[in-house]
């Protein structure tokens, strides 16, 4: 699956930008014992997953994404066996992500939605994300916040959660560098006062004689 996302949005940045007054264009690519169909034409692309199943190719799956005139991916529809699931997109003027909205309906009714905010420092450099939950009402669920060094390597990841009206601190991940390689990493939870190491859990099994 992956791989089929990874050709549609290829597609829609690279190949169905160029094709906005021409003739529609098909393409076919192996995907394990399947195929995929990718067509283009005037900002869009459609993709098929088949399988060859008795003595014919079978739809699987179908992917449709549209982008605009400057070739940014502004929406993805992925249809399968599971469900649907639609994202939208939108961007700043430096191109960057501001917005990704996430609708899934699966085949037996459940449907979740999600959108991410992200936001980017002067020197274009992803800084944080928020995601939210509950369209109807966005309400905040995950931050994720990132900040630099003064050689603009990332030095430190942190994750919170909200709750009550605040964002709480839930994790962290804090790299330290040799030159421009990564020495080591801490991954570090947080205790309600402090920042404290995090201890993979030690598992003992006991053997039978």
């Amino acid at each position: 699956m992956k791989k089929q996302i990874f050709i549609v949005l290829y597609f829609l940045v690279f190949g169905c930008g160029s094709l906005l007054a021409q003739r529609e264009k098909s393409d076919t690519f192996s995907l394990g014992s399947g195929r995929i169909i990718i067509t283009c034409k005037s900002r869009k692309a459609i993709s098929k997953v088949q399988e060859w199943i008795g003595s014919q190719w079978q739809n699987m799956d179908f992917t449709e994404g549209t982008n605009n005139r400057k070739k940014r991916v502004i929406t993805y529809t992925e249809n399968s066996n599971y469900g649907i699931w639609v994202s939208t997109f939108l961007y700043d003027k430096r191109n960057n992500i501001i917005s990704e909205t996430e609708l899934c309906s699966s085949k037996i009714g459940k449907t979740r939605s999600d959108r991410m905010l992200y936001t980017y420092d002067d020197k274009n450099r992803f800084v944080s994300q928020i995601t939210q939950n509950n369209p109807d009402n966005w309400q905040n669920f995950i931050k994720v916040i990132q900040t630099y060094d003064s050689t603009g390597h990332l030095v430190n990841s942190v994750n919170q959660l909200w709750g009550n009206g605040n964002w709480v601190n839930k994790e962290r991940y804090v790299w330290v560098y040799k030159g421009k390689v990564i020495d080591h990493g801490n991954h570090e939870l947080w205790s309600g006062t402090q920042w404290v190491p995090f201890i993979e859990p030690n598992y003992h099994h006991r053997h039978r004689r």
